[in-house]
């Protein structure tokens, strides 16, 4: 089952960068980053996902290192689909994070060398992720993507805080997961709050129970606007991509 994918928001950090593609690289060195990301359990140095946008887009995560100060992960533009020539493929985001996600510093990381430390979303702002739910299905489902088929293990869903054309408004996000893919993400969507709300999914969550199945949340987001989104293409552990 493979279902339409749109730009921005793939482990958070998408709904920026997709925003943020029409802006010069001044903008970016001072544009705050999500404060959280999903990062899967005992990560090691070399683990890495790749998830491919509707654009053609193609963003690698990847972690660098695991140490006191936390865990270093990068996520870069590996392929700017029909964002060619936006400069994305030029920049790379550098972010140090703990356990369980939350981003302690953040630095954008231009070919050229420049290094700038970012802001970090607070709430309020563009990018602030706030409320994550995360519950298992009792029991998984496949899921097709490019990378193959996955056993749907995991629902996270969170609201994403975001600054757009017509003013502030809230992302209902959603992850497909599997706790053996690195980053834990097989396939993720985002709607508007109006077309479906944080509030409607956790309750729905909730009555469903232990009848918790992937076909009950997709029957429910059946026919409704995904605003953004992204699916797994690739992943491992590859320590020759660290640089």
């Amino acid at each position: 089952m493979q279902r339409s994918v749109r730009l921005s928001v793939l482990l958070v950090l998408f709904l920026n960068i997709g925003c943020l593609s029409a802006y010069t690289k001044s903008v970016m060195r001072s544009t705050q980053v999500p404060n959280w990301i999903y990062i899967h359990s005992n990560p090691e140095a070399g683990d890495f996902a790749v998830h491919r946008t509707a654009q053609g887009a193609d963003v690698r995560y990847l972690v660098h290192s695991v140490s006191e100060r936390g865990i270093e992960i990068s996520q870069r533009f590996v392929s700017t689909g029909i964002l060619l020539g936006s400069g994305l493929g030029d920049v790379e985001y550098r972010l140090f994070v703990d356990a369980r996600g939350y981003v302690q510093e953040a630095y954008l990381i231009e070919d050229d060398g420049r290094r700038t430390r970012l802001p970090i979303a607070s709430p309020g702002q563009n990018g602030y992720v706030a409320d994550v739910s995360d519950v298992q299905f009792p029991a998984s489902e496949l899921m097709h993507v490019e990378a193959g088929y996955f056993a749907i293990t995991d629902l996270r869903f969170f609201r994403l805080f975001s600054l757009g054309a017509l003013g502030p408004m809230e992302i209902t996000i959603i992850h497909y997961g599997n706790p053996t893919v690195p980053f834990g993400i097989v396939s993720v969507e985002g709607y508007s709050s109006t077309e479906v709300s944080f509030t409607d999914l956790a309750a729905l969550v909730d009555d469903a129970g232990t009848g918790l199945a992937l076909d009950v949340v997709l029957h429910f987001l059946d026919a409704k606007y995904n605003r953004i989104g992204a699916e797994l293409i690739k992943h491992g552990n590859d320590t020759s991509l660290i640089r």
